[in-house]
């Protein structure tokens, strides 16, 4: 099993050390950075340029330490992933199956119940004695807990759903795409109606 390394390790490494010390100092000179003229407003410039460089450093030291990590991590979360699969398809199967046994008990029971009505509705005609109120049978419905030796499942209606016309879903239940409207943006949309499409200023550093 690979070894997790403790924080305060990664926190004595000489590479670490450094760009802790780097951080508190940008940190520092970006507080008490005043932009007056345009020799301090290049100067911001360039803490900029320190401070993109800096992210950098950090992110290559910080994947230095979790790439192995991740990269296990991902192999032994495929390794089970793939290991209980086949369970997940049992699981699915016997699931069916037992909800189809279900189905098919209650049909029987609605038949027969059926037919219980009908003789009782026969017998009470043959004896010609008149107007005869026959109670409804009730069907007698598989119970929702069923027990075996090792477990138990019980079955419960829930609420669900499937789009039969999209066009038709109200708007309170639709989600804008971001993600498409930026690439629309992207390759140059300029008008869609219900947004308001418009250019900011942001700061590219290099």
């Amino acid at each position: 099993m690979a070894e997790i390394m403790n924080i305060e390790v990664i926190e004595k490494q000489e590479q670490v050390k450094e760009i802790s010390v780097t951080v508190n100092t940008l940190v520092q000179k970006a507080e008490e950075l005043e932009i007056c003229d345009a020799s301090t407003n290049e100067y911001a410039i360039g803490l900029l340029s320190k401070i993109a460089e800096g992210k950098k450093k950090a992110e290559a030291q910080r994947k230095a330490f979790t790439d192995p990590l991740n990269q296990s991590l991902k192999a032994i979360n495929n390794f089970f992933k793939n290991l209980v699969a086949p369970l997940d398809q049992a699981d699915t199967i016997i699931r069916s199956k037992v909800l189809m046994y279900r189905r098919m008990e209650e049909e029987r029971a609605r038949k027969e119940a059926e037919e219980l009505q009908r003789k009782m509705e026969e017998e009470a005609k043959k004896k010609d004695t008149g107007q005869v109120i026959i109670p409804p049978v009730v069907a007698q419905t598989p119970p929702t807990t069923m027990t075996a030796k090792n477990g138990s499942a019980t079955v419960r209606k829930v609420w669900d759903f499937e789009i039969e016309d999209e066009t038709k879903i109200p708007r309170e239940y639709l989600c804008v795409d971001s993600v498409k409207i930026r690439q629309a943006i992207k390759e140059g949309v300029r008008e869609i109606p219900g947004i308001k499409i418009f250019q900011k200023e942001t700061l590219s550093v290099r």
